[in-house]
C-alpha cells in the first residue's frame, strides 16, 4: 500500500512539474505565449489572462491583451495587419508608406507612373513631329 501511495505521489509530482510553465507561457503544453501584459509577461497558466490587474502594457488591448493598438484605418485599404502599436505589415503587391507606416497599393502607383511615362512619350512625338515640320517648312520658302 505505500508503494502505491509512494507512486501516486511520485506522478503527482511529474505531473505538476509538467504543467508548470516557463514565464510568458501558457496552455496544457504551455506552448502558447502570454500577451502584452503589464506585469511583464506573466499570465495565467491555464486561461492566458493578465496575472495582474492593471490589464495590459501600452499598445495593447484585449481579453489577454494580445491584440496591438492601431488607429482605424492606419494600414490603409489593403488589408495591412497590425503587428506593434502604430506598424503595419502589407499583403503582396502593396507596400509600406514611410510617412504614414500605412499600406498603399503598388499596382495603382505602378499604373499612375505608367501614365504619365505614356505622356511624357505622346508630348514628346508631337513635340518632334512639330519641330519636324517646323523646320523644312521654313527651309522650302
Amino acid at each position: 500500500m505505500q508503494v502505491i501511495a509512494l507512486a501516486l505521489f511520485g506522478l503527482k509530482l511529474i505531473s505538476a512539474q509538467i504543467t508548470e510553465c516557463d514565464k510568458g507561457y501558457w496552455g496544457e503544453d504551455c506552448l502558447l505565449l502570454c500577451g502584452k501584459c503589464k506585469a511583464d509577461g506573466a499570465c495565467d497558466k491555464s486561461t492566458g489572462k493578465c496575472l495582474d490587474d492593471t490589464g495590459c502594457a501600452t499598445g495593447y488591448f484585449g481579453d489577454k491583451c494580445m491584440d496591438p493598438n492601431c488607429p482605424a484605418g492606419h494600414c490603409g485599404t489593403g488589408g495591412g495587419i497590425c503587428v506593434r502599436e502604430n506598424q503595419c505589415v502589407c499583403p503582396g503587391l502593396w507596400s509600406k508608406n514611410a510617412e504614414t507606416g500605412g499600406c498603399y497599393s503598388l499596382r495603382v502607383d505602378g499604373l499612375k507612373g505608367a501614365g504619365v511615362a505614356l505622356l511624357v512619350l505622346i508630348a514628346s512625338i508631337l513635340a518632334c513631329q512639330g519641330g519636324y515640320k517646323f523646320a523644312h517648312s521654313s527651309s522650302t520658302n
